[in-house]
């Protein structure tokens, strides 16, 4: 089983986005399930 990450978000007046998650120490977090990334380089 795979390692969720958590994450915490703040809106632009620096107010918290509660997410779903009522794990402790994690209460208010956004769960992700998956993401992806990728890096561009210019020469």
């Amino acid at each position: 089983m795979s390692t969720p990450a958590h994450l915490w978000l703040e809106d632009e007046n620096g107010s918290p986005i509660v997410g779903g998650c009522l794990m402790p120490l994690r209460a208010g977090s956004i769960e992700l399930k998956s993401f992806s990334h990728g890096i561009t380089h210019s020469r």
